[in-house]
């Protein structure tokens, strides 16, 4: 019966970022045209987040600055007002230097599960915690990617 109801309607997915020094505007980039996903926003250009309740699966993308510290655009998008996001699910990756660490789960992804459930949101798929320095490693968010939009489609 599940299937029946995603076979009746298209499911709406929406991308979200924030990004300081574009970084994540080419992951972004990289993933929108791989899951071929046109609905793409950076929050610092969203002045009212009901734009988000447009969406049924939202995937966020953030840096990690410090410990446990939101990239600044994506901190104040949170800030804005209250989001409705009861019935929604998300995905999230964050970016960052996590190469020596024993927990990736330190840094942004951890503030936007607990944003996303805090606003009745709901897990989507796994999230990732992206090295992206020194360089960017294309082959493990490609590695996601493949689930992701094996999920996707299996889904719709």
């Amino acid at each position: 019966m599940r299937r029946d109801l995603f076979d009746m309607q298209k499911i709406k997915i929406g991308i979200f970022y924030g990004s300081t020094h574009h970084t994540t505007v080419k992951i972004v980039k990289h993933v929108s045209e791989v899951l071929n996903i046109e609905s793409v926003y950076d929050v610092k250009n969203i002045d009212d987040v009901s734009i988000v309740s447009q969406y049924d699966w939202l995937v966020f993308f953030c840096p990690t600055y410090g410990d446990e510290e939101l990239q600044s655009d994506m901190e104040d998008f949170f800030q804005k007002q209250a989001l409705v996001l009861t019935d929604k699910k998300f995905t999230i990756c964050e970016t960052g230097n996590y190469y020596g660490y024993d927990d990736f789960t330190f840094g942004a992804r951890k503030i936007l599960e607990y944003e996303m459930e805090k606003h009745g949101c709901r897990q989507l798929y796994k999230n990732l915690s992206l090295d992206t320095l020194p360089r960017i490693d294309w082959e493990y968010l490609n590695e996601w990617l493949i689930g992701l939009k094996e999920y996707i489609q299996d889904e719709r």
